[in-house]
């Protein structure tokens, strides 16, 4: 199959369903991301294009980043997970009636018109962006951070959940809180590791 094969499967997918995102995503990782030209010989505007149909319907739209393989989505500015949260959390509940709202879509038993606003952008982008960049595997981590947060109680629990994941859940973690995790090796010590005579 093809560039237009698959956009034809996703096209053909429910509309703004998490199985749709999740294609798209796939699609622009192996035809952006993973493409030596980042998509620039006319794959990534075909990505784009076809996915902006489907998103037209929830006032969104995905483009490239400042890299040429970065996927985008926005519904306006550009938003952080602290931002979009922030905003969910906000909720007498601390966001945890949101999160069970964006797990009943991830399942396709609601479509993407139930969610507010912040969480329809959240969902968005932790679904195709976020599966562009290469978080497949990370779905399912976050399907179980959206279970624990829709059971949090009281409402501070929920809150603290969701401002957990926004610097926890690796996709979601910002460059500056990613270095801080990275090794730094002591400029004193030569790390040599004596082999074992076992």
């Amino acid at each position: 199959m093809g560039i237009k094969e698959d956009l034809a499967a996703a096209e053909s997918q429910p509309n703004c369903s998490a199985a749709q995102m999740e294609a798209y995503g796939r699609i622009w990782r192996v035809y952006v991301g993973l493409a030596a030209d980042s998509g620039g010989g006319g794959d990534r505007q075909l990505v784009i294009d076809s996915l902006n149909k489907a998103l037209e319907a929830v006032g969104l739209k995905a483009n490239r980043g400042f890299q040429a393989y970065d996927p985008t989505v926005r519904s306006g500015t550009p938003k952080k997970y602290t931002t979009l949260i922030a905003t969910i959390t906000a909720d007498n509940d601390g966001g945890a009636g949101q999160a069970a709202a964006i797990l009943a879509w991830t399942a396709g038993t609601t479509g993407i018109g139930s969610l507010s606003a912040a969480a329809k952008d959240f969902a968005v982008i932790t679904h195709f962006a976020e599966v562009g960049r290469g978080y497949m595997n990370a779905l399912n981590e976050l399907k179980g951070l959206l279970r624990s947060i829709a059971d949090a109680k009281p409402a501070s629990a929920a809150r603290a959940a969701w401002e957990s994941l926004a610097s926890t859940w690796t996709p979601a973690t910002t460059y500056a809180q990613d270095v801080k995790t990275d090794f730094v090796p002591d400029p004193t010590d030569d790390y040599d590791i004596e082999e074992s005579d076992d």
